[in-house]
């Protein structure tokens, strides 16, 4: 059970990292600011959500699998 919730918890937070890049994008949509510079400010948020991605297969694979089967 507790390893559900972990799993959960994880995916949870990878969602909301990307959902909050993805906000930000379309904030900082102007023709004033260019679009370089505002993948430039998203990009820090989409590279912590690739390594949580990353980190929660390696615990999804090696520790938490056999709890959930």
């Amino acid at each position: 059970m507790g390893a559900k919730i972990a799993l959960v918890t994880l995916l949870l937070l990878i969602t909301t990292q990307l959902l909050g890049a993805c906000q930000t994008y379309y904030q900082l949509v102007s023709p004033l600011i260019p679009a370089s510079i505002t993948l430039e400010l998203i990009r820090s948020t989409i590279v912590t959500a690739l390594i949580f991605s990353i980190v929660s297969l390696a615990l999804v694979g090696r520790l938490i699998y056999p709890y959930l089967v």
